[in-house]
């Protein structure tokens, strides 16, 4: 009889240091989610659930510990205490449990759908604190009413087990794995545990002793390894989830510098590159491999046009003379807003000789540019000059000589008198 004694309280005392070990680690658990919030993001409603979860799992373990270590210790000092404050705390711990499961089950709905209704939420609470007050009044002791937890345990973990794991590839990470596989031994210890609970109230054979035995001593370290690898699994999805918005925000900051880097070499008005852009060798590395040849060429008539009819007509005018001389263009063939009225005109693998008449017929003789609203329309005139390159190196050297050439070739149209052409083309860099 005194080894039955010791026996016992052995076991009393394993369940108990399983009980305390579980409280300790779940408030731990529970601190550690507090401090990971804040590193959320913006879609980490989830895991404030999850985190709100974990304080009603504490709760519900203290009022059990409450109820079944300390107040039956009152049963001989003030019996009357301990018989209406023990199924009290049985009860507070149905509710904590319950709570519990809600709120994993609605994390795991925010996680999937991104949303959740908390008005649904409100009215599950009704539902799940209806439930408790049922199972406990149609329970006589603890093991009755963890009979009634036990149905709820394995449909609310196997149920986020199914959806989680039913994810699809693009969604299916190391986190959920981790968290569906966590739950559905989950769901699997408590169908252990309902089975040990309903041999129990049923007076099992000493055969099932034994089992029972191990459901009741050990469930608390059973728990508590499960527990933790919940956890784990929850920490994964708050990070992956975290590292998606990361990679998001980084892709977007990509593109936001992409654009400004663009812009910064855009000409906002026509389009085209603009100086900076040449400066800083923007599609030019192909053009500089092999020979080729480059043009400058200057609007005449774009400040009598800004002065007689407004910079919008001037502008119009620009706009038109880059559309006309891009349609001539090849692909490789580069066009820069040298600045103001100048252009820049790069064509690798070109010689200026034979693009010069060419270049000539696109901006002096092409269809006149037609302003609807002022009922006039603006011929194109452009003086304009180039030289030949032969590598990457006298390319900006080229870009100099051809310069030289178009201020050459406006000198010699400002001396006609009737502002009519010489001979219907530029002169080249180094000819007289």
């Amino acid at each position: 009889m005194t080894g039955d004694v010791a026996s016992e309280h052995l076991w009393a005392l394993v369940s108990l240091l399983g009980l305390s070990a579980q409280i300790g680690i779940t408030v731990l658990l529970w601190v550690f989610f507090l401090l990971l919030r804040r590193h959320g993001g913006r879609r980490a409603r989830f895991f404030v659930l999850w985190s709100q979860a974990w304080l009603l799992l504490i709760f519900a373990l203290l009022t059990l510990a409450f109820g079944f270590y300390v107040l039956p210790q009152l049963t001989e000092a003030r019996s009357s205490v301990a018989s209406i404050w023990v199924p009290a705390a049985y009860l507070g711990y149905q509710l904590g449990k319950l709570g519990f499961l809600l709120l994993l089950l609605a994390g795991v709905f925010e996680y999937l759908t991104g949303r959740i209704s908390w008005w649904l939420l409100i009215r599950a609470g009704g539902i799940a604190s209806i439930y408790a007050f049922i199972s406990f009044g149609f329970s006589h002791n603890l093991t009755g009413m963890l009979l009634w937890q036990a149905a709820v345990c394995i449909a609310v973990y196997g149920y986020c087990a199914v959806k989680l794991a039913a994810l699809p590839a693009s969604r299916r990470t190391l986190g959920t794995r981790v968290t569906a596989g966590t739950l559905f031994a989950t769901a699997l210890l408590w169908c252990f545990y309902g089975a040990a609970f309903l041999l129990e109230l049923h007076e099992p054979p000493r055969d099932y002793n034994r089992f029972v035995m191990a459901a009741a001593d050990y469930n608390s370290y059973f728990d508590l390894l499960l527990q933790m690898l919940l956890a784990f699994g929850m920490v994964l999805l708050l990070l992956e989830e975290a590292r998606r918005e990361t990679d998001a925000a980084h892709a977007e900051l990509a593109l936001a510098h992409e654009k400004l880097k663009h812009d910064s070499y855009t000409d906002p008005l026509t389009g085209v590159f603009n100086r900076l852009a040449f400066t800083r060798g923007v599609l030019l590395a192909g053009a500089g491999a092999g020979h080729g040849a480059v043009a400058l060429f200057d609007l005449d008539n774009l400040k009598d046009v800004n002065d007689r009819l407004g910079h919008e007509a001037g502008d119009e005018l620009l706009r038109h003379c880059v559309a006309v001389v891009r349609a001539g263009l090849r692909p490789a063939d580069q066009l820069y807003r040298w600045g103001g009225d100048e252009f820049l005109l790069v064509m690798p693998g070109a010689n200026f000789a034979g693009i010069g008449p060419r270049l000539n017929a696109l901006l002096n003789e092409s269809l006149p540019c037609r302003l609807t609203e002022q009922g006039v329309e603006l011929k194109l005139r452009a003086s304009f000059g180039g030289a030949d390159y032969s590598g990457a190196d006298d390319l900006r050297i080229a870009v100099k000589n051809a310069d030289r050439a178009m201020y050459a070739h406006k000198r010699s149209r400002k001396l006609q008198a009737d502002g009519a052409y010489t001979d219907g083309s530029a002169a080249k860099a180094g000819s007289d």
